[in-house]
Protein backbone atom coordinates (compact mmCIF):
# COMPACT_ATOMS: atom_id res chain seq x y z
CA UNK A 1 0.00 0.00 0.00
CA UNK A 2 1.22 3.72 -1.21
CA UNK A 3 -1.58 5.13 0.85
CA UNK A 4 0.20 4.56 4.27
CA UNK A 5 4.51 5.16 5.46
CA UNK A 6 5.65 2.92 8.66
CA UNK A 7 8.45 3.88 10.76
CA UNK A 8 9.73 0.85 12.81
CA UNK A 9 11.16 1.00 16.20
CA UNK A 10 12.79 -2.04 18.48
CA UNK A 11 9.43 -3.56 19.26
CA UNK A 12 6.66 -1.56 17.68
CA UNK A 13 5.13 -0.24 14.01
CA UNK A 14 4.22 3.14 13.91
CA UNK A 15 1.40 3.18 11.00
CA UNK A 16 -0.07 6.14 9.59
CA UNK A 17 -1.30 7.98 6.35
CA UNK A 18 1.15 9.07 3.40
CA UNK A 19 3.51 12.75 4.04
CA UNK A 20 2.45 12.11 8.03
CA UNK A 21 6.30 10.36 9.15
CA UNK A 22 9.23 11.49 7.72
CA UNK A 23 11.98 8.75 8.15
CA UNK A 24 14.78 10.44 6.44
CA UNK A 25 15.01 13.02 9.16
CA UNK A 26 17.34 12.64 11.63
CA UNK A 27 15.55 12.07 14.23
CA UNK A 28 12.13 10.98 12.12
CA UNK A 29 9.62 13.60 11.86
CA UNK A 30 5.85 12.86 13.14
CA UNK A 31 2.76 15.43 13.70
CA UNK A 32 0.77 16.18 17.11
CA UNK A 33 -2.18 17.01 14.47
CA UNK A 34 -2.19 13.20 13.44
CA UNK A 35 -3.48 9.77 14.91
CA UNK A 36 -1.39 6.67 14.17
CA UNK A 37 -1.65 2.94 14.58
CA UNK A 38 0.76 1.30 16.40
CA UNK A 39 1.51 -2.52 16.35
CA UNK A 40 3.54 -5.30 17.53
CA UNK A 41 6.58 -6.39 16.06
CA UNK A 42 8.26 -9.78 16.35
CA UNK A 43 5.93 -11.16 19.00
CA UNK A 44 5.91 -8.38 21.60
CA UNK A 45 3.06 -5.86 22.59
CA UNK A 46 1.90 -2.90 22.54
CA UNK A 47 1.16 -0.95 26.32
CA UNK A 48 -0.37 2.52 27.28
CA UNK A 49 2.77 5.26 27.52
CA UNK A 50 4.11 8.52 26.58
CA UNK A 51 1.76 10.18 29.65
CA UNK A 52 -1.55 9.12 27.57
CA UNK A 53 -0.17 9.82 24.31
CA UNK A 54 -0.37 6.13 23.44
CA UNK A 55 -3.12 4.32 23.82
CA UNK A 56 -4.33 0.98 23.68
CA UNK A 57 -8.34 -0.09 24.40
CA UNK A 58 -8.98 -3.32 26.18
CA UNK A 59 -8.20 -6.69 24.59
CA UNK A 60 -6.58 -4.65 21.33
CA UNK A 61 -3.44 -5.80 19.85
CA UNK A 62 -2.95 -2.62 18.71
CA UNK A 63 -2.50 0.97 20.05
CA UNK A 64 -3.34 4.80 19.54
CA UNK A 65 -0.82 7.17 18.92
CA UNK A 66 -1.52 11.27 18.93
CA UNK A 67 0.35 13.34 20.34
CA UNK A 68 -1.97 16.67 20.48
CA UNK A 69 -0.54 19.68 21.91
CA UNK A 70 2.49 18.06 22.81
CA UNK A 71 5.92 19.67 20.33
CA UNK A 72 9.12 18.46 20.57
CA UNK A 73 11.77 15.31 21.46
CA UNK A 74 10.21 12.23 22.30
CA UNK A 75 11.49 8.41 22.58
CA UNK A 76 9.28 5.60 21.67
CA UNK A 77 10.60 2.27 22.54
CA UNK A 78 14.09 3.45 22.65
CA UNK A 79 13.47 5.42 19.36
CA UNK A 80 14.17 9.28 19.79
CA UNK A 81 11.44 11.15 17.45
CA UNK A 82 10.47 14.73 16.84
CA UNK A 83 7.19 15.52 17.35
CA UNK A 84 6.16 19.01 14.85
CA UNK A 85 2.98 20.51 14.47
CA UNK A 86 0.99 21.88 11.42
CA UNK A 87 -0.31 24.97 13.37
CA UNK A 88 3.06 26.02 14.84
CA UNK A 89 6.72 25.27 13.12
CA UNK A 90 9.67 24.29 15.40
CA UNK A 91 11.42 27.76 15.15
CA UNK A 92 8.21 29.74 15.53
CA UNK A 93 7.53 26.96 19.19
CA UNK A 94 10.72 27.76 20.31
CA UNK A 95 10.79 31.67 19.69
CA UNK A 96 7.45 31.72 21.31
CA UNK A 97 9.21 29.90 24.44
CA UNK A 98 11.94 32.08 24.39
CA UNK A 99 9.55 35.67 24.27
CA UNK A 100 7.50 33.71 26.95
CA UNK A 101 10.06 33.49 29.24
CA UNK A 102 11.70 36.96 28.77
CA UNK A 103 8.39 37.82 29.81
CA UNK A 104 8.19 35.34 32.84
CA UNK A 105 11.08 36.82 34.25
CA UNK A 106 9.62 39.83 34.93
CA UNK A 107 7.00 38.49 37.20
CA UNK A 108 7.95 39.29 41.19
CA UNK A 109 7.77 35.79 42.69
CA UNK A 110 9.42 36.11 45.68
CA UNK A 111 11.41 38.72 47.76
CA UNK A 112 14.33 39.68 46.52
CA UNK A 113 17.34 41.50 48.23
CA UNK A 114 18.76 44.82 47.30
CA UNK A 115 20.35 45.21 43.79
CA UNK A 116 23.65 45.71 45.78
CA UNK A 117 24.19 42.51 47.78
CA UNK A 118 21.84 40.22 45.55
CA UNK A 119 25.03 38.36 44.87
CA UNK A 120 26.47 38.65 48.59
CA UNK A 121 24.16 35.66 49.86
CA UNK A 122 24.92 32.52 51.24
CA UNK A 123 26.13 29.88 48.47
CA UNK A 124 24.21 27.19 49.57
CA UNK A 125 21.87 25.11 48.10
CA UNK A 126 18.01 26.10 48.45
CA UNK A 127 14.83 24.95 47.03
CA UNK A 128 14.62 27.76 44.21
CA UNK A 129 16.27 25.35 41.48
CA UNK A 130 13.87 25.16 38.21
CA UNK A 131 14.12 23.91 34.54
CA UNK A 132 15.17 27.79 33.13
CA UNK A 133 17.71 27.43 35.50
CA UNK A 134 18.41 24.17 34.33
CA UNK A 135 18.38 25.67 30.49
CA UNK A 136 21.46 28.12 32.08
CA UNK A 137 23.30 25.30 32.87
CA UNK A 138 22.52 23.27 29.81
CA UNK A 139 23.28 25.81 27.87
CA UNK A 140 26.55 26.77 29.27
CA UNK A 141 27.59 23.59 29.05
CA UNK A 142 26.93 23.33 25.39
CA UNK A 143 28.80 26.78 24.19
CA UNK A 144 25.22 28.40 23.57
CA UNK A 145 23.95 31.95 24.33
CA UNK A 146 26.17 34.44 26.92
CA UNK A 147 27.97 31.55 29.18
CA UNK A 148 30.92 29.48 27.45
CA UNK A 149 31.27 27.09 30.78
CA UNK A 150 33.75 24.50 28.82
CA UNK A 151 35.97 27.24 27.45
CA UNK A 152 35.95 28.86 30.84
CA UNK A 153 36.76 25.53 32.71
CA UNK A 154 39.26 24.53 30.08
CA UNK A 155 41.15 28.14 30.97
CA UNK A 156 41.26 27.55 34.75
CA UNK A 157 41.83 23.52 34.65
CA UNK A 158 44.88 24.52 32.61
CA UNK A 159 46.38 27.41 34.70
CA UNK A 160 44.39 27.34 37.86
CA UNK A 161 45.15 30.44 40.30
CA UNK A 162 47.52 29.85 42.90
CA UNK A 163 48.44 31.00 46.08
CA UNK A 164 51.53 30.38 48.20
CA UNK A 165 50.72 28.48 51.57
CA UNK A 166 53.05 27.59 54.56
CA UNK A 167 54.45 24.33 55.13
CA UNK A 168 55.71 22.81 58.01
CA UNK A 169 57.57 19.66 58.62
CA UNK A 170 59.73 17.98 61.28
CA UNK A 171 63.39 17.02 59.54
CA UNK A 172 66.51 15.26 61.61
CA UNK A 173 69.03 18.17 62.21
CA UNK A 174 71.18 17.13 59.42
CA UNK A 175 68.02 17.05 56.79
CA UNK A 176 67.31 20.46 57.61
CA UNK A 177 67.92 22.49 54.10
CA UNK A 178 67.13 26.21 55.25
CA UNK A 179 66.91 28.13 58.16
CA UNK A 180 64.37 30.72 59.12
CA UNK A 181 63.29 32.57 62.31
CA UNK A 182 60.48 29.76 63.35
CA UNK A 183 64.06 27.56 62.71
CA UNK A 184 66.03 29.79 65.49
CA UNK A 185 63.45 29.25 67.63
CA UNK A 186 62.70 25.56 67.55
CA UNK A 187 66.66 24.87 68.01
CA UNK A 188 66.41 27.10 71.40
CA UNK A 189 63.52 26.11 72.91
CA UNK A 190 62.52 22.52 72.09
CA UNK A 191 62.73 20.69 75.25
CA UNK A 192 63.17 16.96 73.99
CA UNK A 193 65.43 14.64 71.87
CA UNK A 194 68.67 16.58 72.41
CA UNK A 195 72.00 15.59 71.00
CA UNK A 196 75.19 16.32 73.06
CA UNK A 197 77.52 18.45 70.92
CA UNK A 198 81.06 16.40 70.74
CA UNK A 199 84.16 18.44 71.70
CA UNK A 200 86.07 17.14 68.41
CA UNK A 201 82.85 18.65 66.34
CA UNK A 202 83.01 21.34 63.86
CA UNK A 203 80.07 22.94 65.74
CA UNK A 204 81.70 22.48 69.13
CA UNK A 205 83.43 25.95 68.65
CA UNK A 206 79.64 27.56 67.74
CA UNK A 207 76.97 29.06 69.86
CA UNK A 208 74.66 26.16 69.34
CA UNK A 209 76.72 24.23 71.60
CA UNK A 210 75.99 26.45 74.57
CA UNK A 211 72.57 25.49 74.01
CA UNK A 212 71.51 23.42 77.24
CA UNK A 213 71.82 19.74 76.93
CA UNK A 214 73.02 19.97 73.29
CA UNK A 215 71.21 20.22 70.09
CA UNK A 216 67.66 19.22 69.13
CA UNK A 217 67.36 15.49 66.89
CA UNK A 218 64.80 17.12 64.97
CA UNK A 219 63.65 20.24 63.51
CA UNK A 220 60.71 21.77 62.38
CA UNK A 221 61.62 23.54 58.81
CA UNK A 222 59.00 25.82 56.90
CA UNK A 223 59.15 26.97 53.63
CA UNK A 224 56.46 28.54 50.77
CA UNK A 225 54.94 25.97 48.17
CA UNK A 226 52.20 26.84 45.46
CA UNK A 227 48.34 25.50 46.46
CA UNK A 228 45.47 25.56 44.09
CA UNK A 229 43.48 25.65 47.72
CA UNK A 230 42.27 29.14 47.34
CA UNK A 231 38.58 31.18 47.95
CA UNK A 232 38.41 31.79 43.33
CA UNK A 233 38.84 28.13 43.44
CA UNK A 234 36.14 26.85 46.19
CA UNK A 235 34.15 29.72 44.46
CA UNK A 236 34.52 27.76 41.05
CA UNK A 237 33.83 23.91 42.88
CA UNK A 238 30.94 25.75 44.59
CA UNK A 239 29.60 26.54 41.29
CA UNK A 240 29.47 23.44 39.79
CA UNK A 241 28.29 22.22 42.79
CA UNK A 242 25.25 24.24 42.55
CA UNK A 243 24.88 23.28 38.90
CA UNK A 244 25.35 20.06 39.73
CA UNK A 245 22.47 20.23 41.98
CA UNK A 246 19.72 21.80 39.28
CA UNK A 247 20.72 18.96 36.63
CA UNK A 248 20.33 16.63 38.90
CA UNK A 249 17.47 17.48 40.39
CA UNK A 250 15.55 18.06 36.56
CA UNK A 251 17.34 14.29 36.41
CA UNK A 252 15.38 12.91 38.90
CA UNK A 253 12.06 15.17 37.97
CA UNK A 254 11.92 13.64 34.58
CA UNK A 255 12.52 10.15 35.91
CA UNK A 256 9.31 10.03 37.64
CA UNK A 257 6.82 11.39 34.94
CA UNK A 258 5.55 9.79 32.07
CA UNK A 259 5.08 12.47 29.39
CA UNK A 260 6.31 12.31 25.72
CA UNK A 261 8.94 15.27 26.62
CA UNK A 262 10.64 13.25 30.08
CA UNK A 263 12.77 10.88 28.39
CA UNK A 264 14.42 12.95 25.88
CA UNK A 265 15.02 15.77 28.95
CA UNK A 266 16.46 12.65 31.18
CA UNK A 267 18.91 11.86 29.02
CA UNK A 268 20.14 15.19 28.16
CA UNK A 269 20.25 15.79 31.98
CA UNK A 270 22.53 13.00 32.06
CA UNK A 271 24.64 14.18 29.40
CA UNK A 272 24.71 17.84 31.14
CA UNK A 273 25.57 15.97 34.71
CA UNK A 274 28.92 14.10 33.10
CA UNK A 275 30.59 17.09 31.91
CA UNK A 276 30.30 18.87 35.30
CA UNK A 277 31.23 15.99 36.82
CA UNK A 278 34.39 16.00 34.80
CA UNK A 279 35.44 19.28 35.88
CA UNK A 280 34.14 18.78 39.44
CA UNK A 281 36.24 16.05 39.91
CA UNK A 282 39.66 16.75 38.41
CA UNK A 283 42.68 17.04 40.49
CA UNK A 284 42.63 20.85 40.98
CA UNK A 285 39.29 20.99 42.34
CA UNK A 286 38.55 17.29 43.55
CA UNK A 287 39.48 18.08 47.38
CA UNK A 288 38.51 21.81 47.59
CA UNK A 289 35.55 22.48 50.31
CA UNK A 290 32.41 24.72 48.90
CA UNK A 291 32.55 27.98 50.11
CA UNK A 292 29.35 29.45 51.99
CA UNK A 293 29.77 33.50 50.87
CA UNK A 294 31.33 35.21 48.24
CA UNK A 295 34.25 36.02 48.04
CA UNK A 296 33.18 39.69 46.80
CA UNK A 297 36.63 41.23 47.31
CA UNK A 298 38.43 39.35 44.61
CA UNK A 299 40.24 40.61 41.72
CA UNK A 300 40.60 37.46 40.03
CA UNK A 301 37.28 36.65 40.12
CA UNK A 302 36.68 40.01 38.30
CA UNK A 303 39.29 39.79 36.09
CA UNK A 304 40.75 36.98 35.34
CA UNK A 305 39.29 34.94 32.27
CA UNK A 306 37.66 31.72 33.12
CA UNK A 307 37.22 32.84 36.94
CA UNK A 308 35.09 36.02 35.47
CA UNK A 309 32.99 34.02 33.19
CA UNK A 310 31.88 31.14 36.04
CA UNK A 311 30.95 34.34 37.96
CA UNK A 312 28.58 35.66 35.06
CA UNK A 313 26.88 32.64 34.91
CA UNK A 314 26.06 32.09 39.18
CA UNK A 315 25.02 36.28 38.58
CA UNK A 316 22.63 34.61 35.56
CA UNK A 317 22.35 31.30 37.36
CA UNK A 318 20.83 33.43 40.73
CA UNK A 319 18.67 35.69 39.39
CA UNK A 320 16.63 33.39 37.22
CA UNK A 321 16.25 31.34 40.07
CA UNK A 322 14.94 33.51 42.20
CA UNK A 323 12.53 35.25 39.73
CA UNK A 324 11.31 31.94 37.98
CA UNK A 325 8.59 30.21 39.65
CA UNK A 326 9.52 26.41 39.45
CA UNK A 327 6.15 24.97 38.42
CA UNK A 328 5.90 27.66 35.49
CA UNK A 329 9.48 26.78 34.33
CA UNK A 330 8.38 22.50 34.11
CA UNK A 331 5.22 24.16 32.28
CA UNK A 332 7.04 26.09 29.92
CA UNK A 333 10.31 23.77 29.21
CA UNK A 334 9.38 20.50 30.15
CA UNK A 335 6.03 19.30 29.33
CA UNK A 336 5.88 21.69 25.55
CA UNK A 337 2.16 22.09 25.92
CA UNK A 338 1.36 24.53 22.90
CA UNK A 339 -1.84 25.21 23.67
CA UNK A 340 -1.19 26.35 27.01
CA UNK A 341 2.18 28.15 26.13
CA UNK A 342 0.02 30.06 23.28
CA UNK A 343 -2.67 31.21 25.99
CA UNK A 344 0.42 32.67 28.26
CA UNK A 345 2.43 34.13 25.49
CA UNK A 346 -1.01 35.74 23.83
CA UNK A 347 -1.47 37.05 27.48
CA UNK A 348 1.93 38.75 27.62
CA UNK A 349 1.37 40.22 23.98
CA UNK A 350 -1.93 41.46 25.34
CA UNK A 351 0.25 43.29 28.18
CA UNK A 352 3.34 44.74 25.60
CA UNK A 353 0.67 46.33 22.88
CA UNK A 354 -1.48 48.04 26.32
CA UNK A 355 2.49 48.66 27.66
CA UNK A 356 3.02 50.38 24.23
CA UNK A 357 -0.41 52.91 24.55
CA UNK A 358 0.25 53.73 28.35
CA UNK A 359 3.56 52.72 29.13
CA UNK A 360 4.94 49.82 31.64
CA UNK A 361 2.56 48.21 34.23
CA UNK A 362 2.27 50.31 37.73
CA UNK A 363 2.15 46.74 39.31
CA UNK A 364 2.53 43.43 37.72
CA UNK A 365 0.85 40.77 40.33
CA UNK A 366 2.77 37.69 41.78
CA UNK A 367 1.92 34.18 39.98
CA UNK A 368 -0.95 32.63 42.11
CA UNK A 369 0.36 30.25 44.79
CA UNK A 370 -0.51 26.58 44.26
CA UNK A 371 1.34 23.59 46.26
CA UNK A 372 3.97 22.78 43.50
CA UNK A 373 4.87 26.73 43.91
CA UNK A 374 3.12 29.03 41.57
CA UNK A 375 1.30 29.10 37.87
CA UNK A 376 0.00 31.82 35.50
CA UNK A 377 -2.94 31.09 36.18
CA UNK A 378 -6.66 32.72 37.29
CA UNK A 379 -6.15 36.67 38.38
CA UNK A 380 -2.83 37.35 37.46
CA UNK A 381 -3.09 41.41 36.57
CA UNK A 382 -1.34 43.85 34.84
CA UNK A 383 -2.40 47.29 36.40
CA UNK A 384 -1.67 50.42 34.12
CA UNK A 385 -2.58 54.15 34.67
CA UNK A 386 -5.64 55.13 33.65
CA UNK A 387 -7.82 52.65 35.67
CA UNK A 388 -7.00 49.70 33.16
CA UNK A 389 -5.92 46.44 34.02
CA UNK A 390 -4.97 43.21 32.17
CA UNK A 391 -5.81 40.13 33.58
CA UNK A 392 -4.99 36.50 32.89
CA UNK A 393 -8.35 33.91 33.69
CA UNK A 394 -10.46 35.86 35.39
CA UNK A 395 -13.62 34.35 36.82
CA UNK A 396 -17.02 35.96 36.08
CA UNK A 397 -19.72 34.11 38.78
CA UNK A 398 -23.27 34.69 39.95
CA UNK A 399 -21.90 35.35 43.23
CA UNK A 400 -19.79 38.30 42.43
CA UNK A 401 -22.82 40.28 41.88
CA UNK A 402 -21.95 44.41 40.90
CA UNK A 403 -18.11 43.00 39.99
CA UNK A 404 -17.33 40.12 37.53
CA UNK A 405 -20.93 38.59 37.19
CA UNK A 406 -22.15 35.71 35.31
CA UNK A 407 -25.79 35.85 35.21
CA UNK A 408 -25.96 31.95 34.26
CA UNK A 409 -22.73 30.04 35.03
CA UNK A 410 -19.23 30.39 36.04
CA UNK A 411 -17.01 31.05 33.39
CA UNK A 412 -13.51 31.97 33.16
CA UNK A 413 -12.33 33.69 29.71
CA UNK A 414 -8.22 33.91 29.06
CA UNK A 415 -7.54 37.38 28.82
CA UNK A 416 -9.72 40.49 30.62
CA UNK A 417 -8.72 44.13 29.03
CA UNK A 418 -10.51 46.00 32.18
CA UNK A 419 -11.25 50.23 31.09
CA UNK A 420 -13.51 52.31 32.81
CA UNK A 421 -15.74 52.83 29.40
CA UNK A 422 -15.62 48.23 29.29
CA UNK A 423 -14.51 45.52 29.38
CA UNK A 424 -12.77 43.27 26.55
CA UNK A 425 -12.05 39.75 26.42
CA UNK A 426 -9.75 37.90 24.17
CA UNK A 427 -10.12 33.79 24.40
CA UNK A 428 -7.06 32.21 23.14
CA UNK A 429 -7.05 29.57 21.07
CA UNK A 430 -4.87 27.15 19.54
CA UNK A 431 -6.45 25.96 16.05
CA UNK A 432 -8.26 27.36 12.89
CA UNK A 433 -10.30 25.73 9.98
CA UNK A 434 -9.36 25.90 6.50
CA UNK A 435 -11.36 29.25 5.07
CA UNK A 436 -13.80 27.21 3.00
CA UNK A 437 -15.80 26.37 6.36
CA UNK A 438 -18.41 28.62 6.90
CA UNK A 439 -19.85 29.49 10.80
CA UNK A 440 -22.20 27.31 9.94
CA UNK A 441 -20.92 24.43 8.60
CA UNK A 442 -20.72 21.13 10.50
CA UNK A 443 -17.05 20.48 10.53
CA UNK A 444 -15.04 17.61 12.77
CA UNK A 445 -12.84 19.95 15.71
CA UNK A 446 -10.70 17.14 15.70
CA UNK A 447 -9.16 18.22 12.01
CA UNK A 448 -6.31 20.50 12.35
CA UNK A 449 -5.08 20.22 8.99
CA UNK A 450 -3.52 23.46 7.70
CA UNK A 451 -4.82 25.86 5.00
CA UNK A 452 -2.73 28.19 3.60
CA UNK A 453 -5.03 30.48 4.51
CA UNK A 454 -7.48 30.03 7.05
CA UNK A 455 -9.94 30.99 9.95
CA UNK A 456 -11.14 30.53 13.68
CA UNK A 457 -13.09 27.57 14.46
CA UNK A 458 -16.99 28.24 14.19
CA UNK A 459 -17.43 26.43 17.86
CA UNK A 460 -14.87 29.15 18.99
CA UNK A 461 -17.21 32.28 17.62
CA UNK A 462 -20.28 30.38 19.21
CA UNK A 463 -18.61 30.52 22.26
CA UNK A 464 -17.56 34.46 22.02
CA UNK A 465 -21.12 34.89 21.67
CA UNK A 466 -21.49 33.22 25.10
CA UNK A 467 -18.55 35.35 26.72
CA UNK A 468 -20.30 38.74 25.46
CA UNK A 469 -23.91 37.72 26.52
CA UNK A 470 -23.24 36.18 30.11
CA UNK A 471 -20.23 38.17 31.30
CA UNK A 472 -21.22 41.95 32.71
CA UNK A 473 -19.87 45.05 31.00
CA UNK A 474 -18.49 43.03 28.31
CA UNK A 475 -18.30 44.90 24.85
CA UNK A 476 -16.05 42.94 22.35
CA UNK A 477 -14.84 39.32 22.85
CA UNK A 478 -12.34 38.18 20.18
CA UNK A 479 -10.93 34.81 19.13
CA UNK A 480 -6.38 35.26 19.36
CA UNK A 481 -5.47 32.24 16.99
CA UNK A 482 -2.70 31.10 15.19
CA UNK A 483 -4.67 31.43 11.67
CA UNK A 484 -4.59 33.94 8.56
CA UNK A 485 -8.16 35.62 8.48
CA UNK A 486 -9.92 38.82 10.48
CA UNK A 487 -12.99 38.33 11.08
CA UNK A 488 -15.40 40.77 13.39
CA UNK A 489 -19.49 40.78 13.78
CA UNK A 490 -20.24 44.16 15.04
CA UNK A 491 -23.42 44.23 17.22
CA UNK A 492 -24.59 48.17 16.31
CA UNK A 493 -22.78 51.17 15.09
CA UNK A 494 -20.07 51.17 17.02
CA UNK A 495 -17.49 49.34 15.14
CA UNK A 496 -14.44 47.54 17.25
CA UNK A 497 -15.63 48.57 20.25
CA UNK A 498 -18.86 45.98 20.37
CA UNK A 499 -19.17 42.49 18.83
CA UNK A 500 -17.62 39.08 18.16
CA UNK A 501 -14.71 37.87 16.06
CA UNK A 502 -11.28 36.39 15.92
CA UNK A 503 -8.19 38.04 15.09
CA UNK A 504 -4.66 36.05 14.15
CA UNK A 505 -1.77 36.43 16.16
CA UNK A 506 1.06 34.22 14.91
CA UNK A 507 4.31 33.97 16.20
CA UNK A 508 6.74 36.66 14.43
CA UNK A 509 4.26 37.90 12.35
CA UNK A 510 4.72 41.83 12.65
CA UNK A 511 1.61 42.42 10.71
CA UNK A 512 -0.48 40.52 13.43
CA UNK A 513 0.99 42.30 16.06
CA UNK A 514 0.74 45.79 14.58
CA UNK A 515 -2.98 44.59 14.04
CA UNK A 516 -3.67 43.79 17.71
CA UNK A 517 -1.45 46.99 18.77
CA UNK A 518 -3.59 49.09 16.87
CA UNK A 519 -7.01 47.43 18.19
CA UNK A 520 -6.00 47.98 22.00
CA UNK A 521 -5.11 51.40 20.99
CA UNK A 522 -8.52 51.96 19.60
CA UNK A 523 -10.38 50.16 22.72
CA UNK A 524 -8.46 51.68 25.10
CA UNK A 525 -9.21 55.67 24.46
CA UNK A 526 -12.36 55.45 23.43
CA UNK A 527 -13.23 53.55 26.52
CA UNK A 528 -11.75 56.00 28.74
CA UNK A 529 -13.38 59.17 27.01
CA UNK A 530 -16.74 57.57 25.86
CA UNK A 531 -18.06 55.15 28.92
CA UNK A 532 -21.85 55.63 27.79
CA UNK A 533 -20.80 53.90 24.79
CA UNK A 534 -21.30 50.89 26.38
CA UNK A 535 -24.47 49.71 27.36
CA UNK A 536 -25.21 48.55 31.19
CA UNK A 537 -26.69 44.82 31.58
CA UNK A 538 -30.03 44.30 31.14
CA UNK A 539 -32.34 43.61 34.75
CA UNK A 540 -33.94 40.55 33.27
CA UNK A 541 -30.55 38.71 33.72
Amino acid sequence: MNDVVRLETNHLEVVGPSGTINRSSDPPVLYAEETYVVHPRAGGDVRPGLGGTLTVRPGALEGRLRFGNFVGLAELDGCVVRVDSRRISVPDADRMIEELVAAVHGLPSRALPPTGTSFDRPLVRADDIDLLAYLVVRDAVRGHGPHDLTAAMARILARPHEQLADEHTDRPIWAADRIDAHTLIELASRPVERIPVPLDSSLARSPIALLPGGVPARVRVGRSIPTTNTLENRFVATVLDRCLGIVRGVFAHAARHGHPAMTALQAEAAQVAAALEHWRFHRVLEDLQPLRRLPTTSTVLRGRPGYRDVLSLYADLLGRTLIVPPSASIRIVGLRDIATLYEWWCYFQVVAAVSEKLGPPLHMDPAAPTWQGAELRYGLTAQFPENVRVELNRSFSRSQAGKHRSYSVTLRPDILVETPGGRHIFDAKFAFEPLQSSLGDDVDEENDDESLTSRAWRAHIHKMHTYRDALDQVASVRVLYPGTTHDWYPAGPHGARQGVGSLPLRVGSATDSSALHSLLDELIPSAATAPGDVQPPSEDR
